[in-house]
């Protein structure tokens, strides 16, 4: 019978290729409570480098996977508990443990329980450049960055280079992209020229529209969110979309069924693409030159990389 108050931590499989992985340190100690989402060890492929995180809360009783060691996907390679399981119980859940095979209990293109909790990208680059700074992150949600005046926050995750943002800002860390979305079951499409008889939805608030609608193209821009822009595509009310790549990768990693594409064969004005940097309100010089050492060290070691990866987007580094 299967103890329910003691929970195995195995290793992840990212990825359908993914058959092993090894360990390069852990971020909790034995004896650590554990909550959901909580990061445990990093782990490293022969692909990216991704944090592993609990996927039940406990304390973390037993660390087996030991650091520059590679093991199996599935692998035990720790064990949470609640309090009151005596060290007894623990050892004979480790010895009757059996590592199943890769694809055993689960389809072929998913991980195990523990491999990764999605809090959300921004959220992750948070709290990964904050362990670079020694620091502790709290975060606010803020309907557009205007309202960032209106709280207490101190940094912005996104604001354009190019733009005029009265914040101070980092250097950049990632490139973004626009696309052309439109039906998978629409004609190739191969210019942006091609949609001026019908359609086109934008952010109200995107340099785009502006771009556009002095070349003469019927837009839609009713929109305040890159998901309105994806509905309307995907019922039929417009023909295309333009948003940023990054909001379409991430619509179709939470729904695989989504009947829409990107059009890449389709060019669109090089204008409508930025690099992204964080906005500071109170940073002196001190501290936004130590957030610029801890940006640049993460875009050269691959951390933002593997976050990006996690979340099924491809990361580009700022031009």
């Amino acid at each position: 019978m299967t103890d329910e108050r003691i929970r195995a931590a195995v290793m992840p499989k990212w990825g359908l290729s993914m058959a092993e992985g090894k360990v390069t340190g852990w971020l909790k100690k034995p004896g650590a409570a554990v909550k959901v989402g909580d990061e445990l060890l990093e782990v490293e492929t022969d692909k990216i480098t991704n944090v592993v995180e609990a996927g039940d809360a406990g304390v973390l009783r037993r660390v087996l996977g030991e650091p520059d060691t590679v093991y199996p996907v599935k692998a035990l390679i720790g064990v949470l508990a609640d309090a009151d399981v005596s060290d007894a119980e623990i050892d004979r859940f480790v010895e009757g443990y059996v590592t199943p095979a890769a694809d055993e209990g689960e389809a072929a293109d998913e991980g195990p329980r523990h491999e990764f909790v999605e809090k959300g990208i921004f959220i992750d680059i948070g709290d990964a450049l904050a362990r670079n700074l020694g620091v502790e992150a709290e975060y606010t949600w803020l309907f557009s960055a205007e309202y960032i005046r209106k709280t207490d926050c101190d940094l912005v995750p996104a604001v354009a280079i190019e733009g005029d943002d009265p914040l101070k800002q980092t250097i950049p860390y990632v490139r973004v992209r626009s696309t052309l979305v439109v039906p998978k079951d629409r004609a190739p499409a191969h210019d942006l020229a091609e949609f001026k008889s019908g359609h086109v939805a934008v952010l109200a608030t995107s340099f785009a529209r502006h771009v556009l609608n002095e070349q003469g193209y019927s837009l839609w821009v009713r929109f305040l969110e890159n998901d309105e822009i994806l509905d309307a595509v995907a019922k039929g009310e417009a023909d295309g979309g333009l948003l940023p790549l990054y909001a379409f990768q991430w619509r179709a990693h939470l729904d695989p069924a989504l009947p829409l594409r990107a059009e890449s064969s389709v060019a669109l004005d090089p204008s409508f693409d930025y690099s992204a940097a964080m906005g500071l309100r109170r940073a002196d010089a001190a501290a936004l030159r130590k957030i610029d050492e801890a940006l640049g060290k993460m875009i050269e070691d691959g951390a933002l990389q593997a976050i990006f990866s996690r979340y099924g987007l491809t990361y580009e580094k700022p031009t």
